[in-house]
């Protein structure tokens, strides 16, 4: 399945490879993904245990989000597109429910 996320003057296009992953490219290394308890917390919906989810998917995030800019003079400058970004933090968070059961299946990333 193809996403595309609309942001300022840009639209990037994801591409959505197996479920529950929400674009394919969250993948975490063992050492930064939550831990059980921080899922649990996060899927009951506390907020210090969403902030720690998102932390953790911070650069991914960012690296999703930026695009590039062409430059007055020219030159071409990369930027994190804040509405892109926001609208990835929202589709993360609609997803950390299903983070649970993908835990329980033995699927550490989401």
């Amino acid at each position: 399945m193809i996403m595309y996320i609309y942001g300022r003057n840009t639209v990037k296009k994801v591409i959505r490879y197996n479920y529950p992953t929400i674009t394919g490219v969250f993948r975490m290394a063992e050492k930064n993904m939550p831990d059980y308890d921080t899922i649990q917390a996060a899927v009951a919906g506390k907020a210090w245990a969403v902030k720690k989810v998102l932390d953790c998917y911070s650069g991914e995030l960012d690296k999703l989000a930026t695009v590039e800019k062409k430059q007055p003079d020219g030159s071409m400058k990369k930027e994190i597109d804040a509405d892109m970004r926001q609208t990835l933090v929202l589709k993360l968070i609609e997803a950390i429910p299903q983070f649970l059961s993908a835990w329980r299946n033995g699927k550490r990333s989401v």
